[in-house]
């Protein structure tokens, strides 16, 4: 290959790189999505459901879903990118840290745009996250739901039903007693 073909093609890739750097933060990470704050991977697991888009300056804009505490279009603020790297926070009463606690998101766009993961920060620390890319913003939201908590009776009868409910699944019961 020619030194004049070399220089263009070097040229051409940096001019492509600086092109895509140069993408606004409120259309790189414009999207919904949907995904778990990771306590314990696999068994405590807090669903999400996070709506990024551009404001009305190009500037980040933001919701929060967490059906875990019937939170639903909770406003993100506080928005700082750097490239791939992005930083947002909302504000709620927290039982350690009394009202308009502060929780905080870290994390990283994945190259292909599909995939934001980081860090959850709040007062026990930094917790994983994962959240997928299901759709544009402005997409249909899918129905978060709130899992119940049943009580029981000393026969067990709600449990029976409730286990037997899906014979189709694996299921698997816990039982835990103080005797």
């Amino acid at each position: 290959m020619s030194t004049f073909a070399l220089a263009i093609l070097a040229s051409l890739l940096i001019f492509v790189s600086a092109a895509a750097a140069s993408v606004p933060p409120g259309e790189l990470f414009s999207g919904l999505y949907h995904g778990y704050i990771l306590y314990v991977d696999g068994s405590a697991e807090l669903e999400i459901l996070v709506e990024l888009a551009p404001g009305p300056g190009g500037e980040l804009v933001g919701t929060l879903d967490m059906p875990a505490y019937d939170m639903e279009f909770k406003p993100l603020e506080g928005f700082r990118a750097d490239g791939r790297q992005i930083y947002f926070s909302y504000r709620n009463f927290s039982e350690v840290r009394g009202a308009n606690a502060l929780f905080e998101f870290e994390g990283e766009l994945s190259p292909d745009g599909q995939v934001l993961s980081g860090d959850f920060l709040e007062s026990r620390g930094k917790i994983p996250f994962r959240l997928q890319r299901i759709g544009d913003a402005g997409s249909p939201r899918p129905v978060l739901e709130k899992l119940p908590l049943a009580d029981l009776s000393d026969a067990g009868d709600e449990l029976r039903s409730a286990f037997n409910a899906h014979p189709d699944q694996v299921r698997l019961i816990l039982l835990l007693s103080p005797t």
